[in-house]
Order: C-alpha cells, then sequence, then structure tokens
C-alpha cells in the first residue's frame, strides 16, 4: 500500500471513529444509551421474531 493510499485509508478511519462518538454523546444525551446499545436493539428489532443468538449481536458490533 502506498503512503497515499495508507492516508487515505486512516483519514476515513478517524472519521468513523469522531462520527461514533458523536453518535454516542447524542444518544447517550437524548435517550440515555451507547452506539453499541442503538446496534443491539436495531439489530434485534430488525430480526425475525425480535430476537437472535447472542453470537449473531456480536457481529454487526
Amino acid at each position: 500500500m502506498n503512503a497515499q493510499a495508507l492516508d487515505l485509508c486512516l483519514g476515513a478511519s478517524l472519521a468513523h471513529a469522531r462520527l461514533q462518538r458523536l453518535l454516542d454523546d447524542a444518544l447517550g444525551t437524548l435517550h440515555g444509551i451507547g452506539y453499541a446499545d442503538f446496534i443491539v436493539l436495531r439489530t434485534l428489532a430488525q430480526a425475525e421474531g425480535g430476537r437472535l443468538p447472542t453470537a449473531a449481536l456480536a457481529g454487526p458490533l
């Protein structure tokens, strides 16, 4: 991987981390849950019957 491609990947990773922190803060302030909690709840809401094995919930995190 060349330096330009590495810089692009690192920039995308940093942007993702910043966005995740902002979402975590907003969800915590508004609803008292973190981003990871939101992802688990969303995954369960989309699952048939609202249930999934624990191992299946770890994937989206």
